[in-house]
This record gives C-alpha cells, sequence and structure tokens, in this order.
C-alpha cells in the first residue's frame, strides 16, 4: 500500500487536527511576541527608573519592582514557548502584579501631589524675591495655578490608573484563554514552539 500522495489523500480527522494544531501555534506565537514586547518594555522602563531613582538617591523600589515584573514576563514567555501549562496563569499573574504596582504607584502619587507643598510654592518660599518681583496678585494667581495643577495631577494618575485596570485586565484574560491552545497542543504531541515559525 502507498503513503498518501497529497494532503486531499489524508483523512479528514487528521487534516482537522492538523488545522487546529496550525491554530494553536500561531496563537501562541502571537502571544509569545505580545509577551517579547512586554518584557522589553518593562525591562527597559526598569533600568531607566533605577537609574533615575539611584541618581536621586532615593529607594530604588520603582526600578526593582519592574526589572522583577520583566524577569518574570520573560520566564513567562520561555514557558509558553515550551508549551509548559503554566504558562497561562504566570503570564496573567505577571500583568496582575503589574497592575497592582501600577495602582500603588498612581495612589502614592496622587496622595503626594495632593497633599504635598506645591511646587509653585516650594519655589517662591525658596526666593523672596522672586515673590516681591511677581507682587501680591501675581503670588494669588500662582496659587490658583498650583490648585490647578494638583486638579491635574489626579486627572492624570487617575486615567493611567484606569488605563492600567483595563489594559492589564484583558491582557491577563488574553493570557488565561491561551490555555485551551496549550492543551490541543500537548494532545497532539507537538514539538515547543520556535519564535521564527510561520
Amino acid at each position: 500500500m502507498q503513503p498518501p500522495s497529497s494532503l486531499d489523500e489524508v483523512r479528514p480527522e487528521s487534516r482537522a487536527q492538523a488545522a487546529d494544531t496550525a491554530r494553536a501555534r500561531r496563537k501562541l506565537r502571537r502571544a509569545s511576541r505580545i509577551a517579547l514586547f512586554n518584557w522589553v518594555g518593562l525591562g527597559v522602563s526598569g533600568v531607566l527608573s533605577l537609574a533615575l531613582e539611584l541618581s536621586s538617591q532615593s529607594l530604588p523600589l520603582t526600578g526593582l519592582v519592574l526589572l522583577g515584573l520583566a524577569w518574570n514576563e520573560r520566564r513567562g514567555r520561555a514557558l509558553l514557548l515550551g508549551t509548559d501549562p503554566r504558562a497561562p496563569r504566570s503570564l496573567a499573574l505577571n500583568q496582575l502584579f503589574l497592575l497592582a504596582a501600577v495602582l500603588v504607584y498612581c495612589i502614592h502619587g496622587a496622595y503626594v501631589d495632593w497633599n504635598g507643598p506645591s511646587p509653585v510654592d516650594a519655589m517662591l518660599q525658596a526666593d523672596p524675591e522672586l515673590a516681591a518681583a511677581l507682587g501680591g496678585d501675581a503670588s494669588e494667581n500662582l496659587g490658583e495655578l498650583s490648585e490647578w495643577a494638583r486638579t491635574a495631577a489626579l486627572f492624570v494618575y487617575g486615567g493611567v490608573a484606569a488605563g492600567s485596570v483595563l489594559f492589564q485586565s484583558l491582557l491577563a484574560l488574553y493570557y488565561l484563554s491561551l490555555r485551551s491552545a496549550m492543551t490541543k497542543l500537548a494532545r497532539a504531541g507537538a514539538a515547543p514552539v520556535q519564535p521564527s515559525d510561520r
């Protein structure tokens, strides 16, 4: 008996399984590209934050958190490419940890901007001649400007927090949706996914 010479002669269930496997592999490759982008973005942000925090002689907490999240994103991507069933959960949790970090950062920043000293007031206190040069009326206007700046900061932090809740939550759900693709590949006994596969 001769082996089938074309795809048309292969049994329909084999073709269907091959098509399912190909779709699952494409889905995992797409997710690995997203994870790669996140890994690089978090890593670059972490290094820049670390450099800024160290230059200002403050605790480099934000930079360290971002670098930790970048490391975990890289780890999750490696699990994903190896078709490890732990990958979707690992990547989804990383997004939720990133969300928590962004929310803490925004809440802290909004609190400090609202309750801390105004940059305009600090400038006027540091240089009393500036307040005299601006006159009494100008100081009042600068006080109004300071209040506007505080309100604008709240809107910015609130917008970043809301955007992060939406984006990180949806990305976590996307990563969790990869479980079915992982199961299909495991059932088919497929080899690990290569990022360069087409």
